[in-house]
């Protein structure tokens, strides 16, 4: 065990993160806002219709398999994943901790570069967005203790 461990935390789903920083392991979280001022979930619509107009009549022909909502979420997760690369590289991050629903988990998981897959200590598919701070933080406690 490395007490003085510096570890980055981020609890998001397909639409919003937050980030928190750990500065020694079992400390304190400290929610860093800032770091994700540039990071906003696309702002959602409707799908498109599909119909088109050609010689032979009006139909409908390759809709979409992807949801706009799919792919703002795709597209806000590889934006985090993103910043999560330059946070962790420019504020010498030790480990990366990650709580999200399952599906957005795999999501984060699948754009996650090798670097920050090297600095991955735990992943939980768990909504967190709403917990504080040290409903977090005994959150985490308990995810390493059952990894342990």
């Amino acid at each position: 065990m490395t007490p003085d461990t510096r570890t980055l935390v981020i609890v998001a789903d397909g639409e919003r993160a937050r980030v928190f920083e750990e500065a020694r392991r079992g400390g304190r979280l400290t929610e860093r806002a800032d770091w994700l001022t540039e990071i906003e979930a696309a702002a959602k619509s409707r799908p498109p219709v599909g119909a088109v107009h050609d010689r032979m009549g009006h139909a409908l022909h390759g809709l979409a398999t992807e949801s706009r909502a799919d792919k703002a979420a795709r597209d806000f997760v590889a934006r985090l994943g993103e910043r999560l690369e330059a946070l962790v590289r420019g504020e010498r991050f030790d480990a990366l901790v990650i709580f999200a629903p399952p599906r957005a988990l795999g999501l984060l998981r699948a754009g996650l570069s090798p670097a920050l897959r090297a600095k991955l200590r735990h992943d939980a598919p768990a909504d967190r967005l709403n917990d504080t701070p040290d409903t977090l933080r005994d959150h985490l406690r308990d995810l390493r203790f059952s990894e342990a």
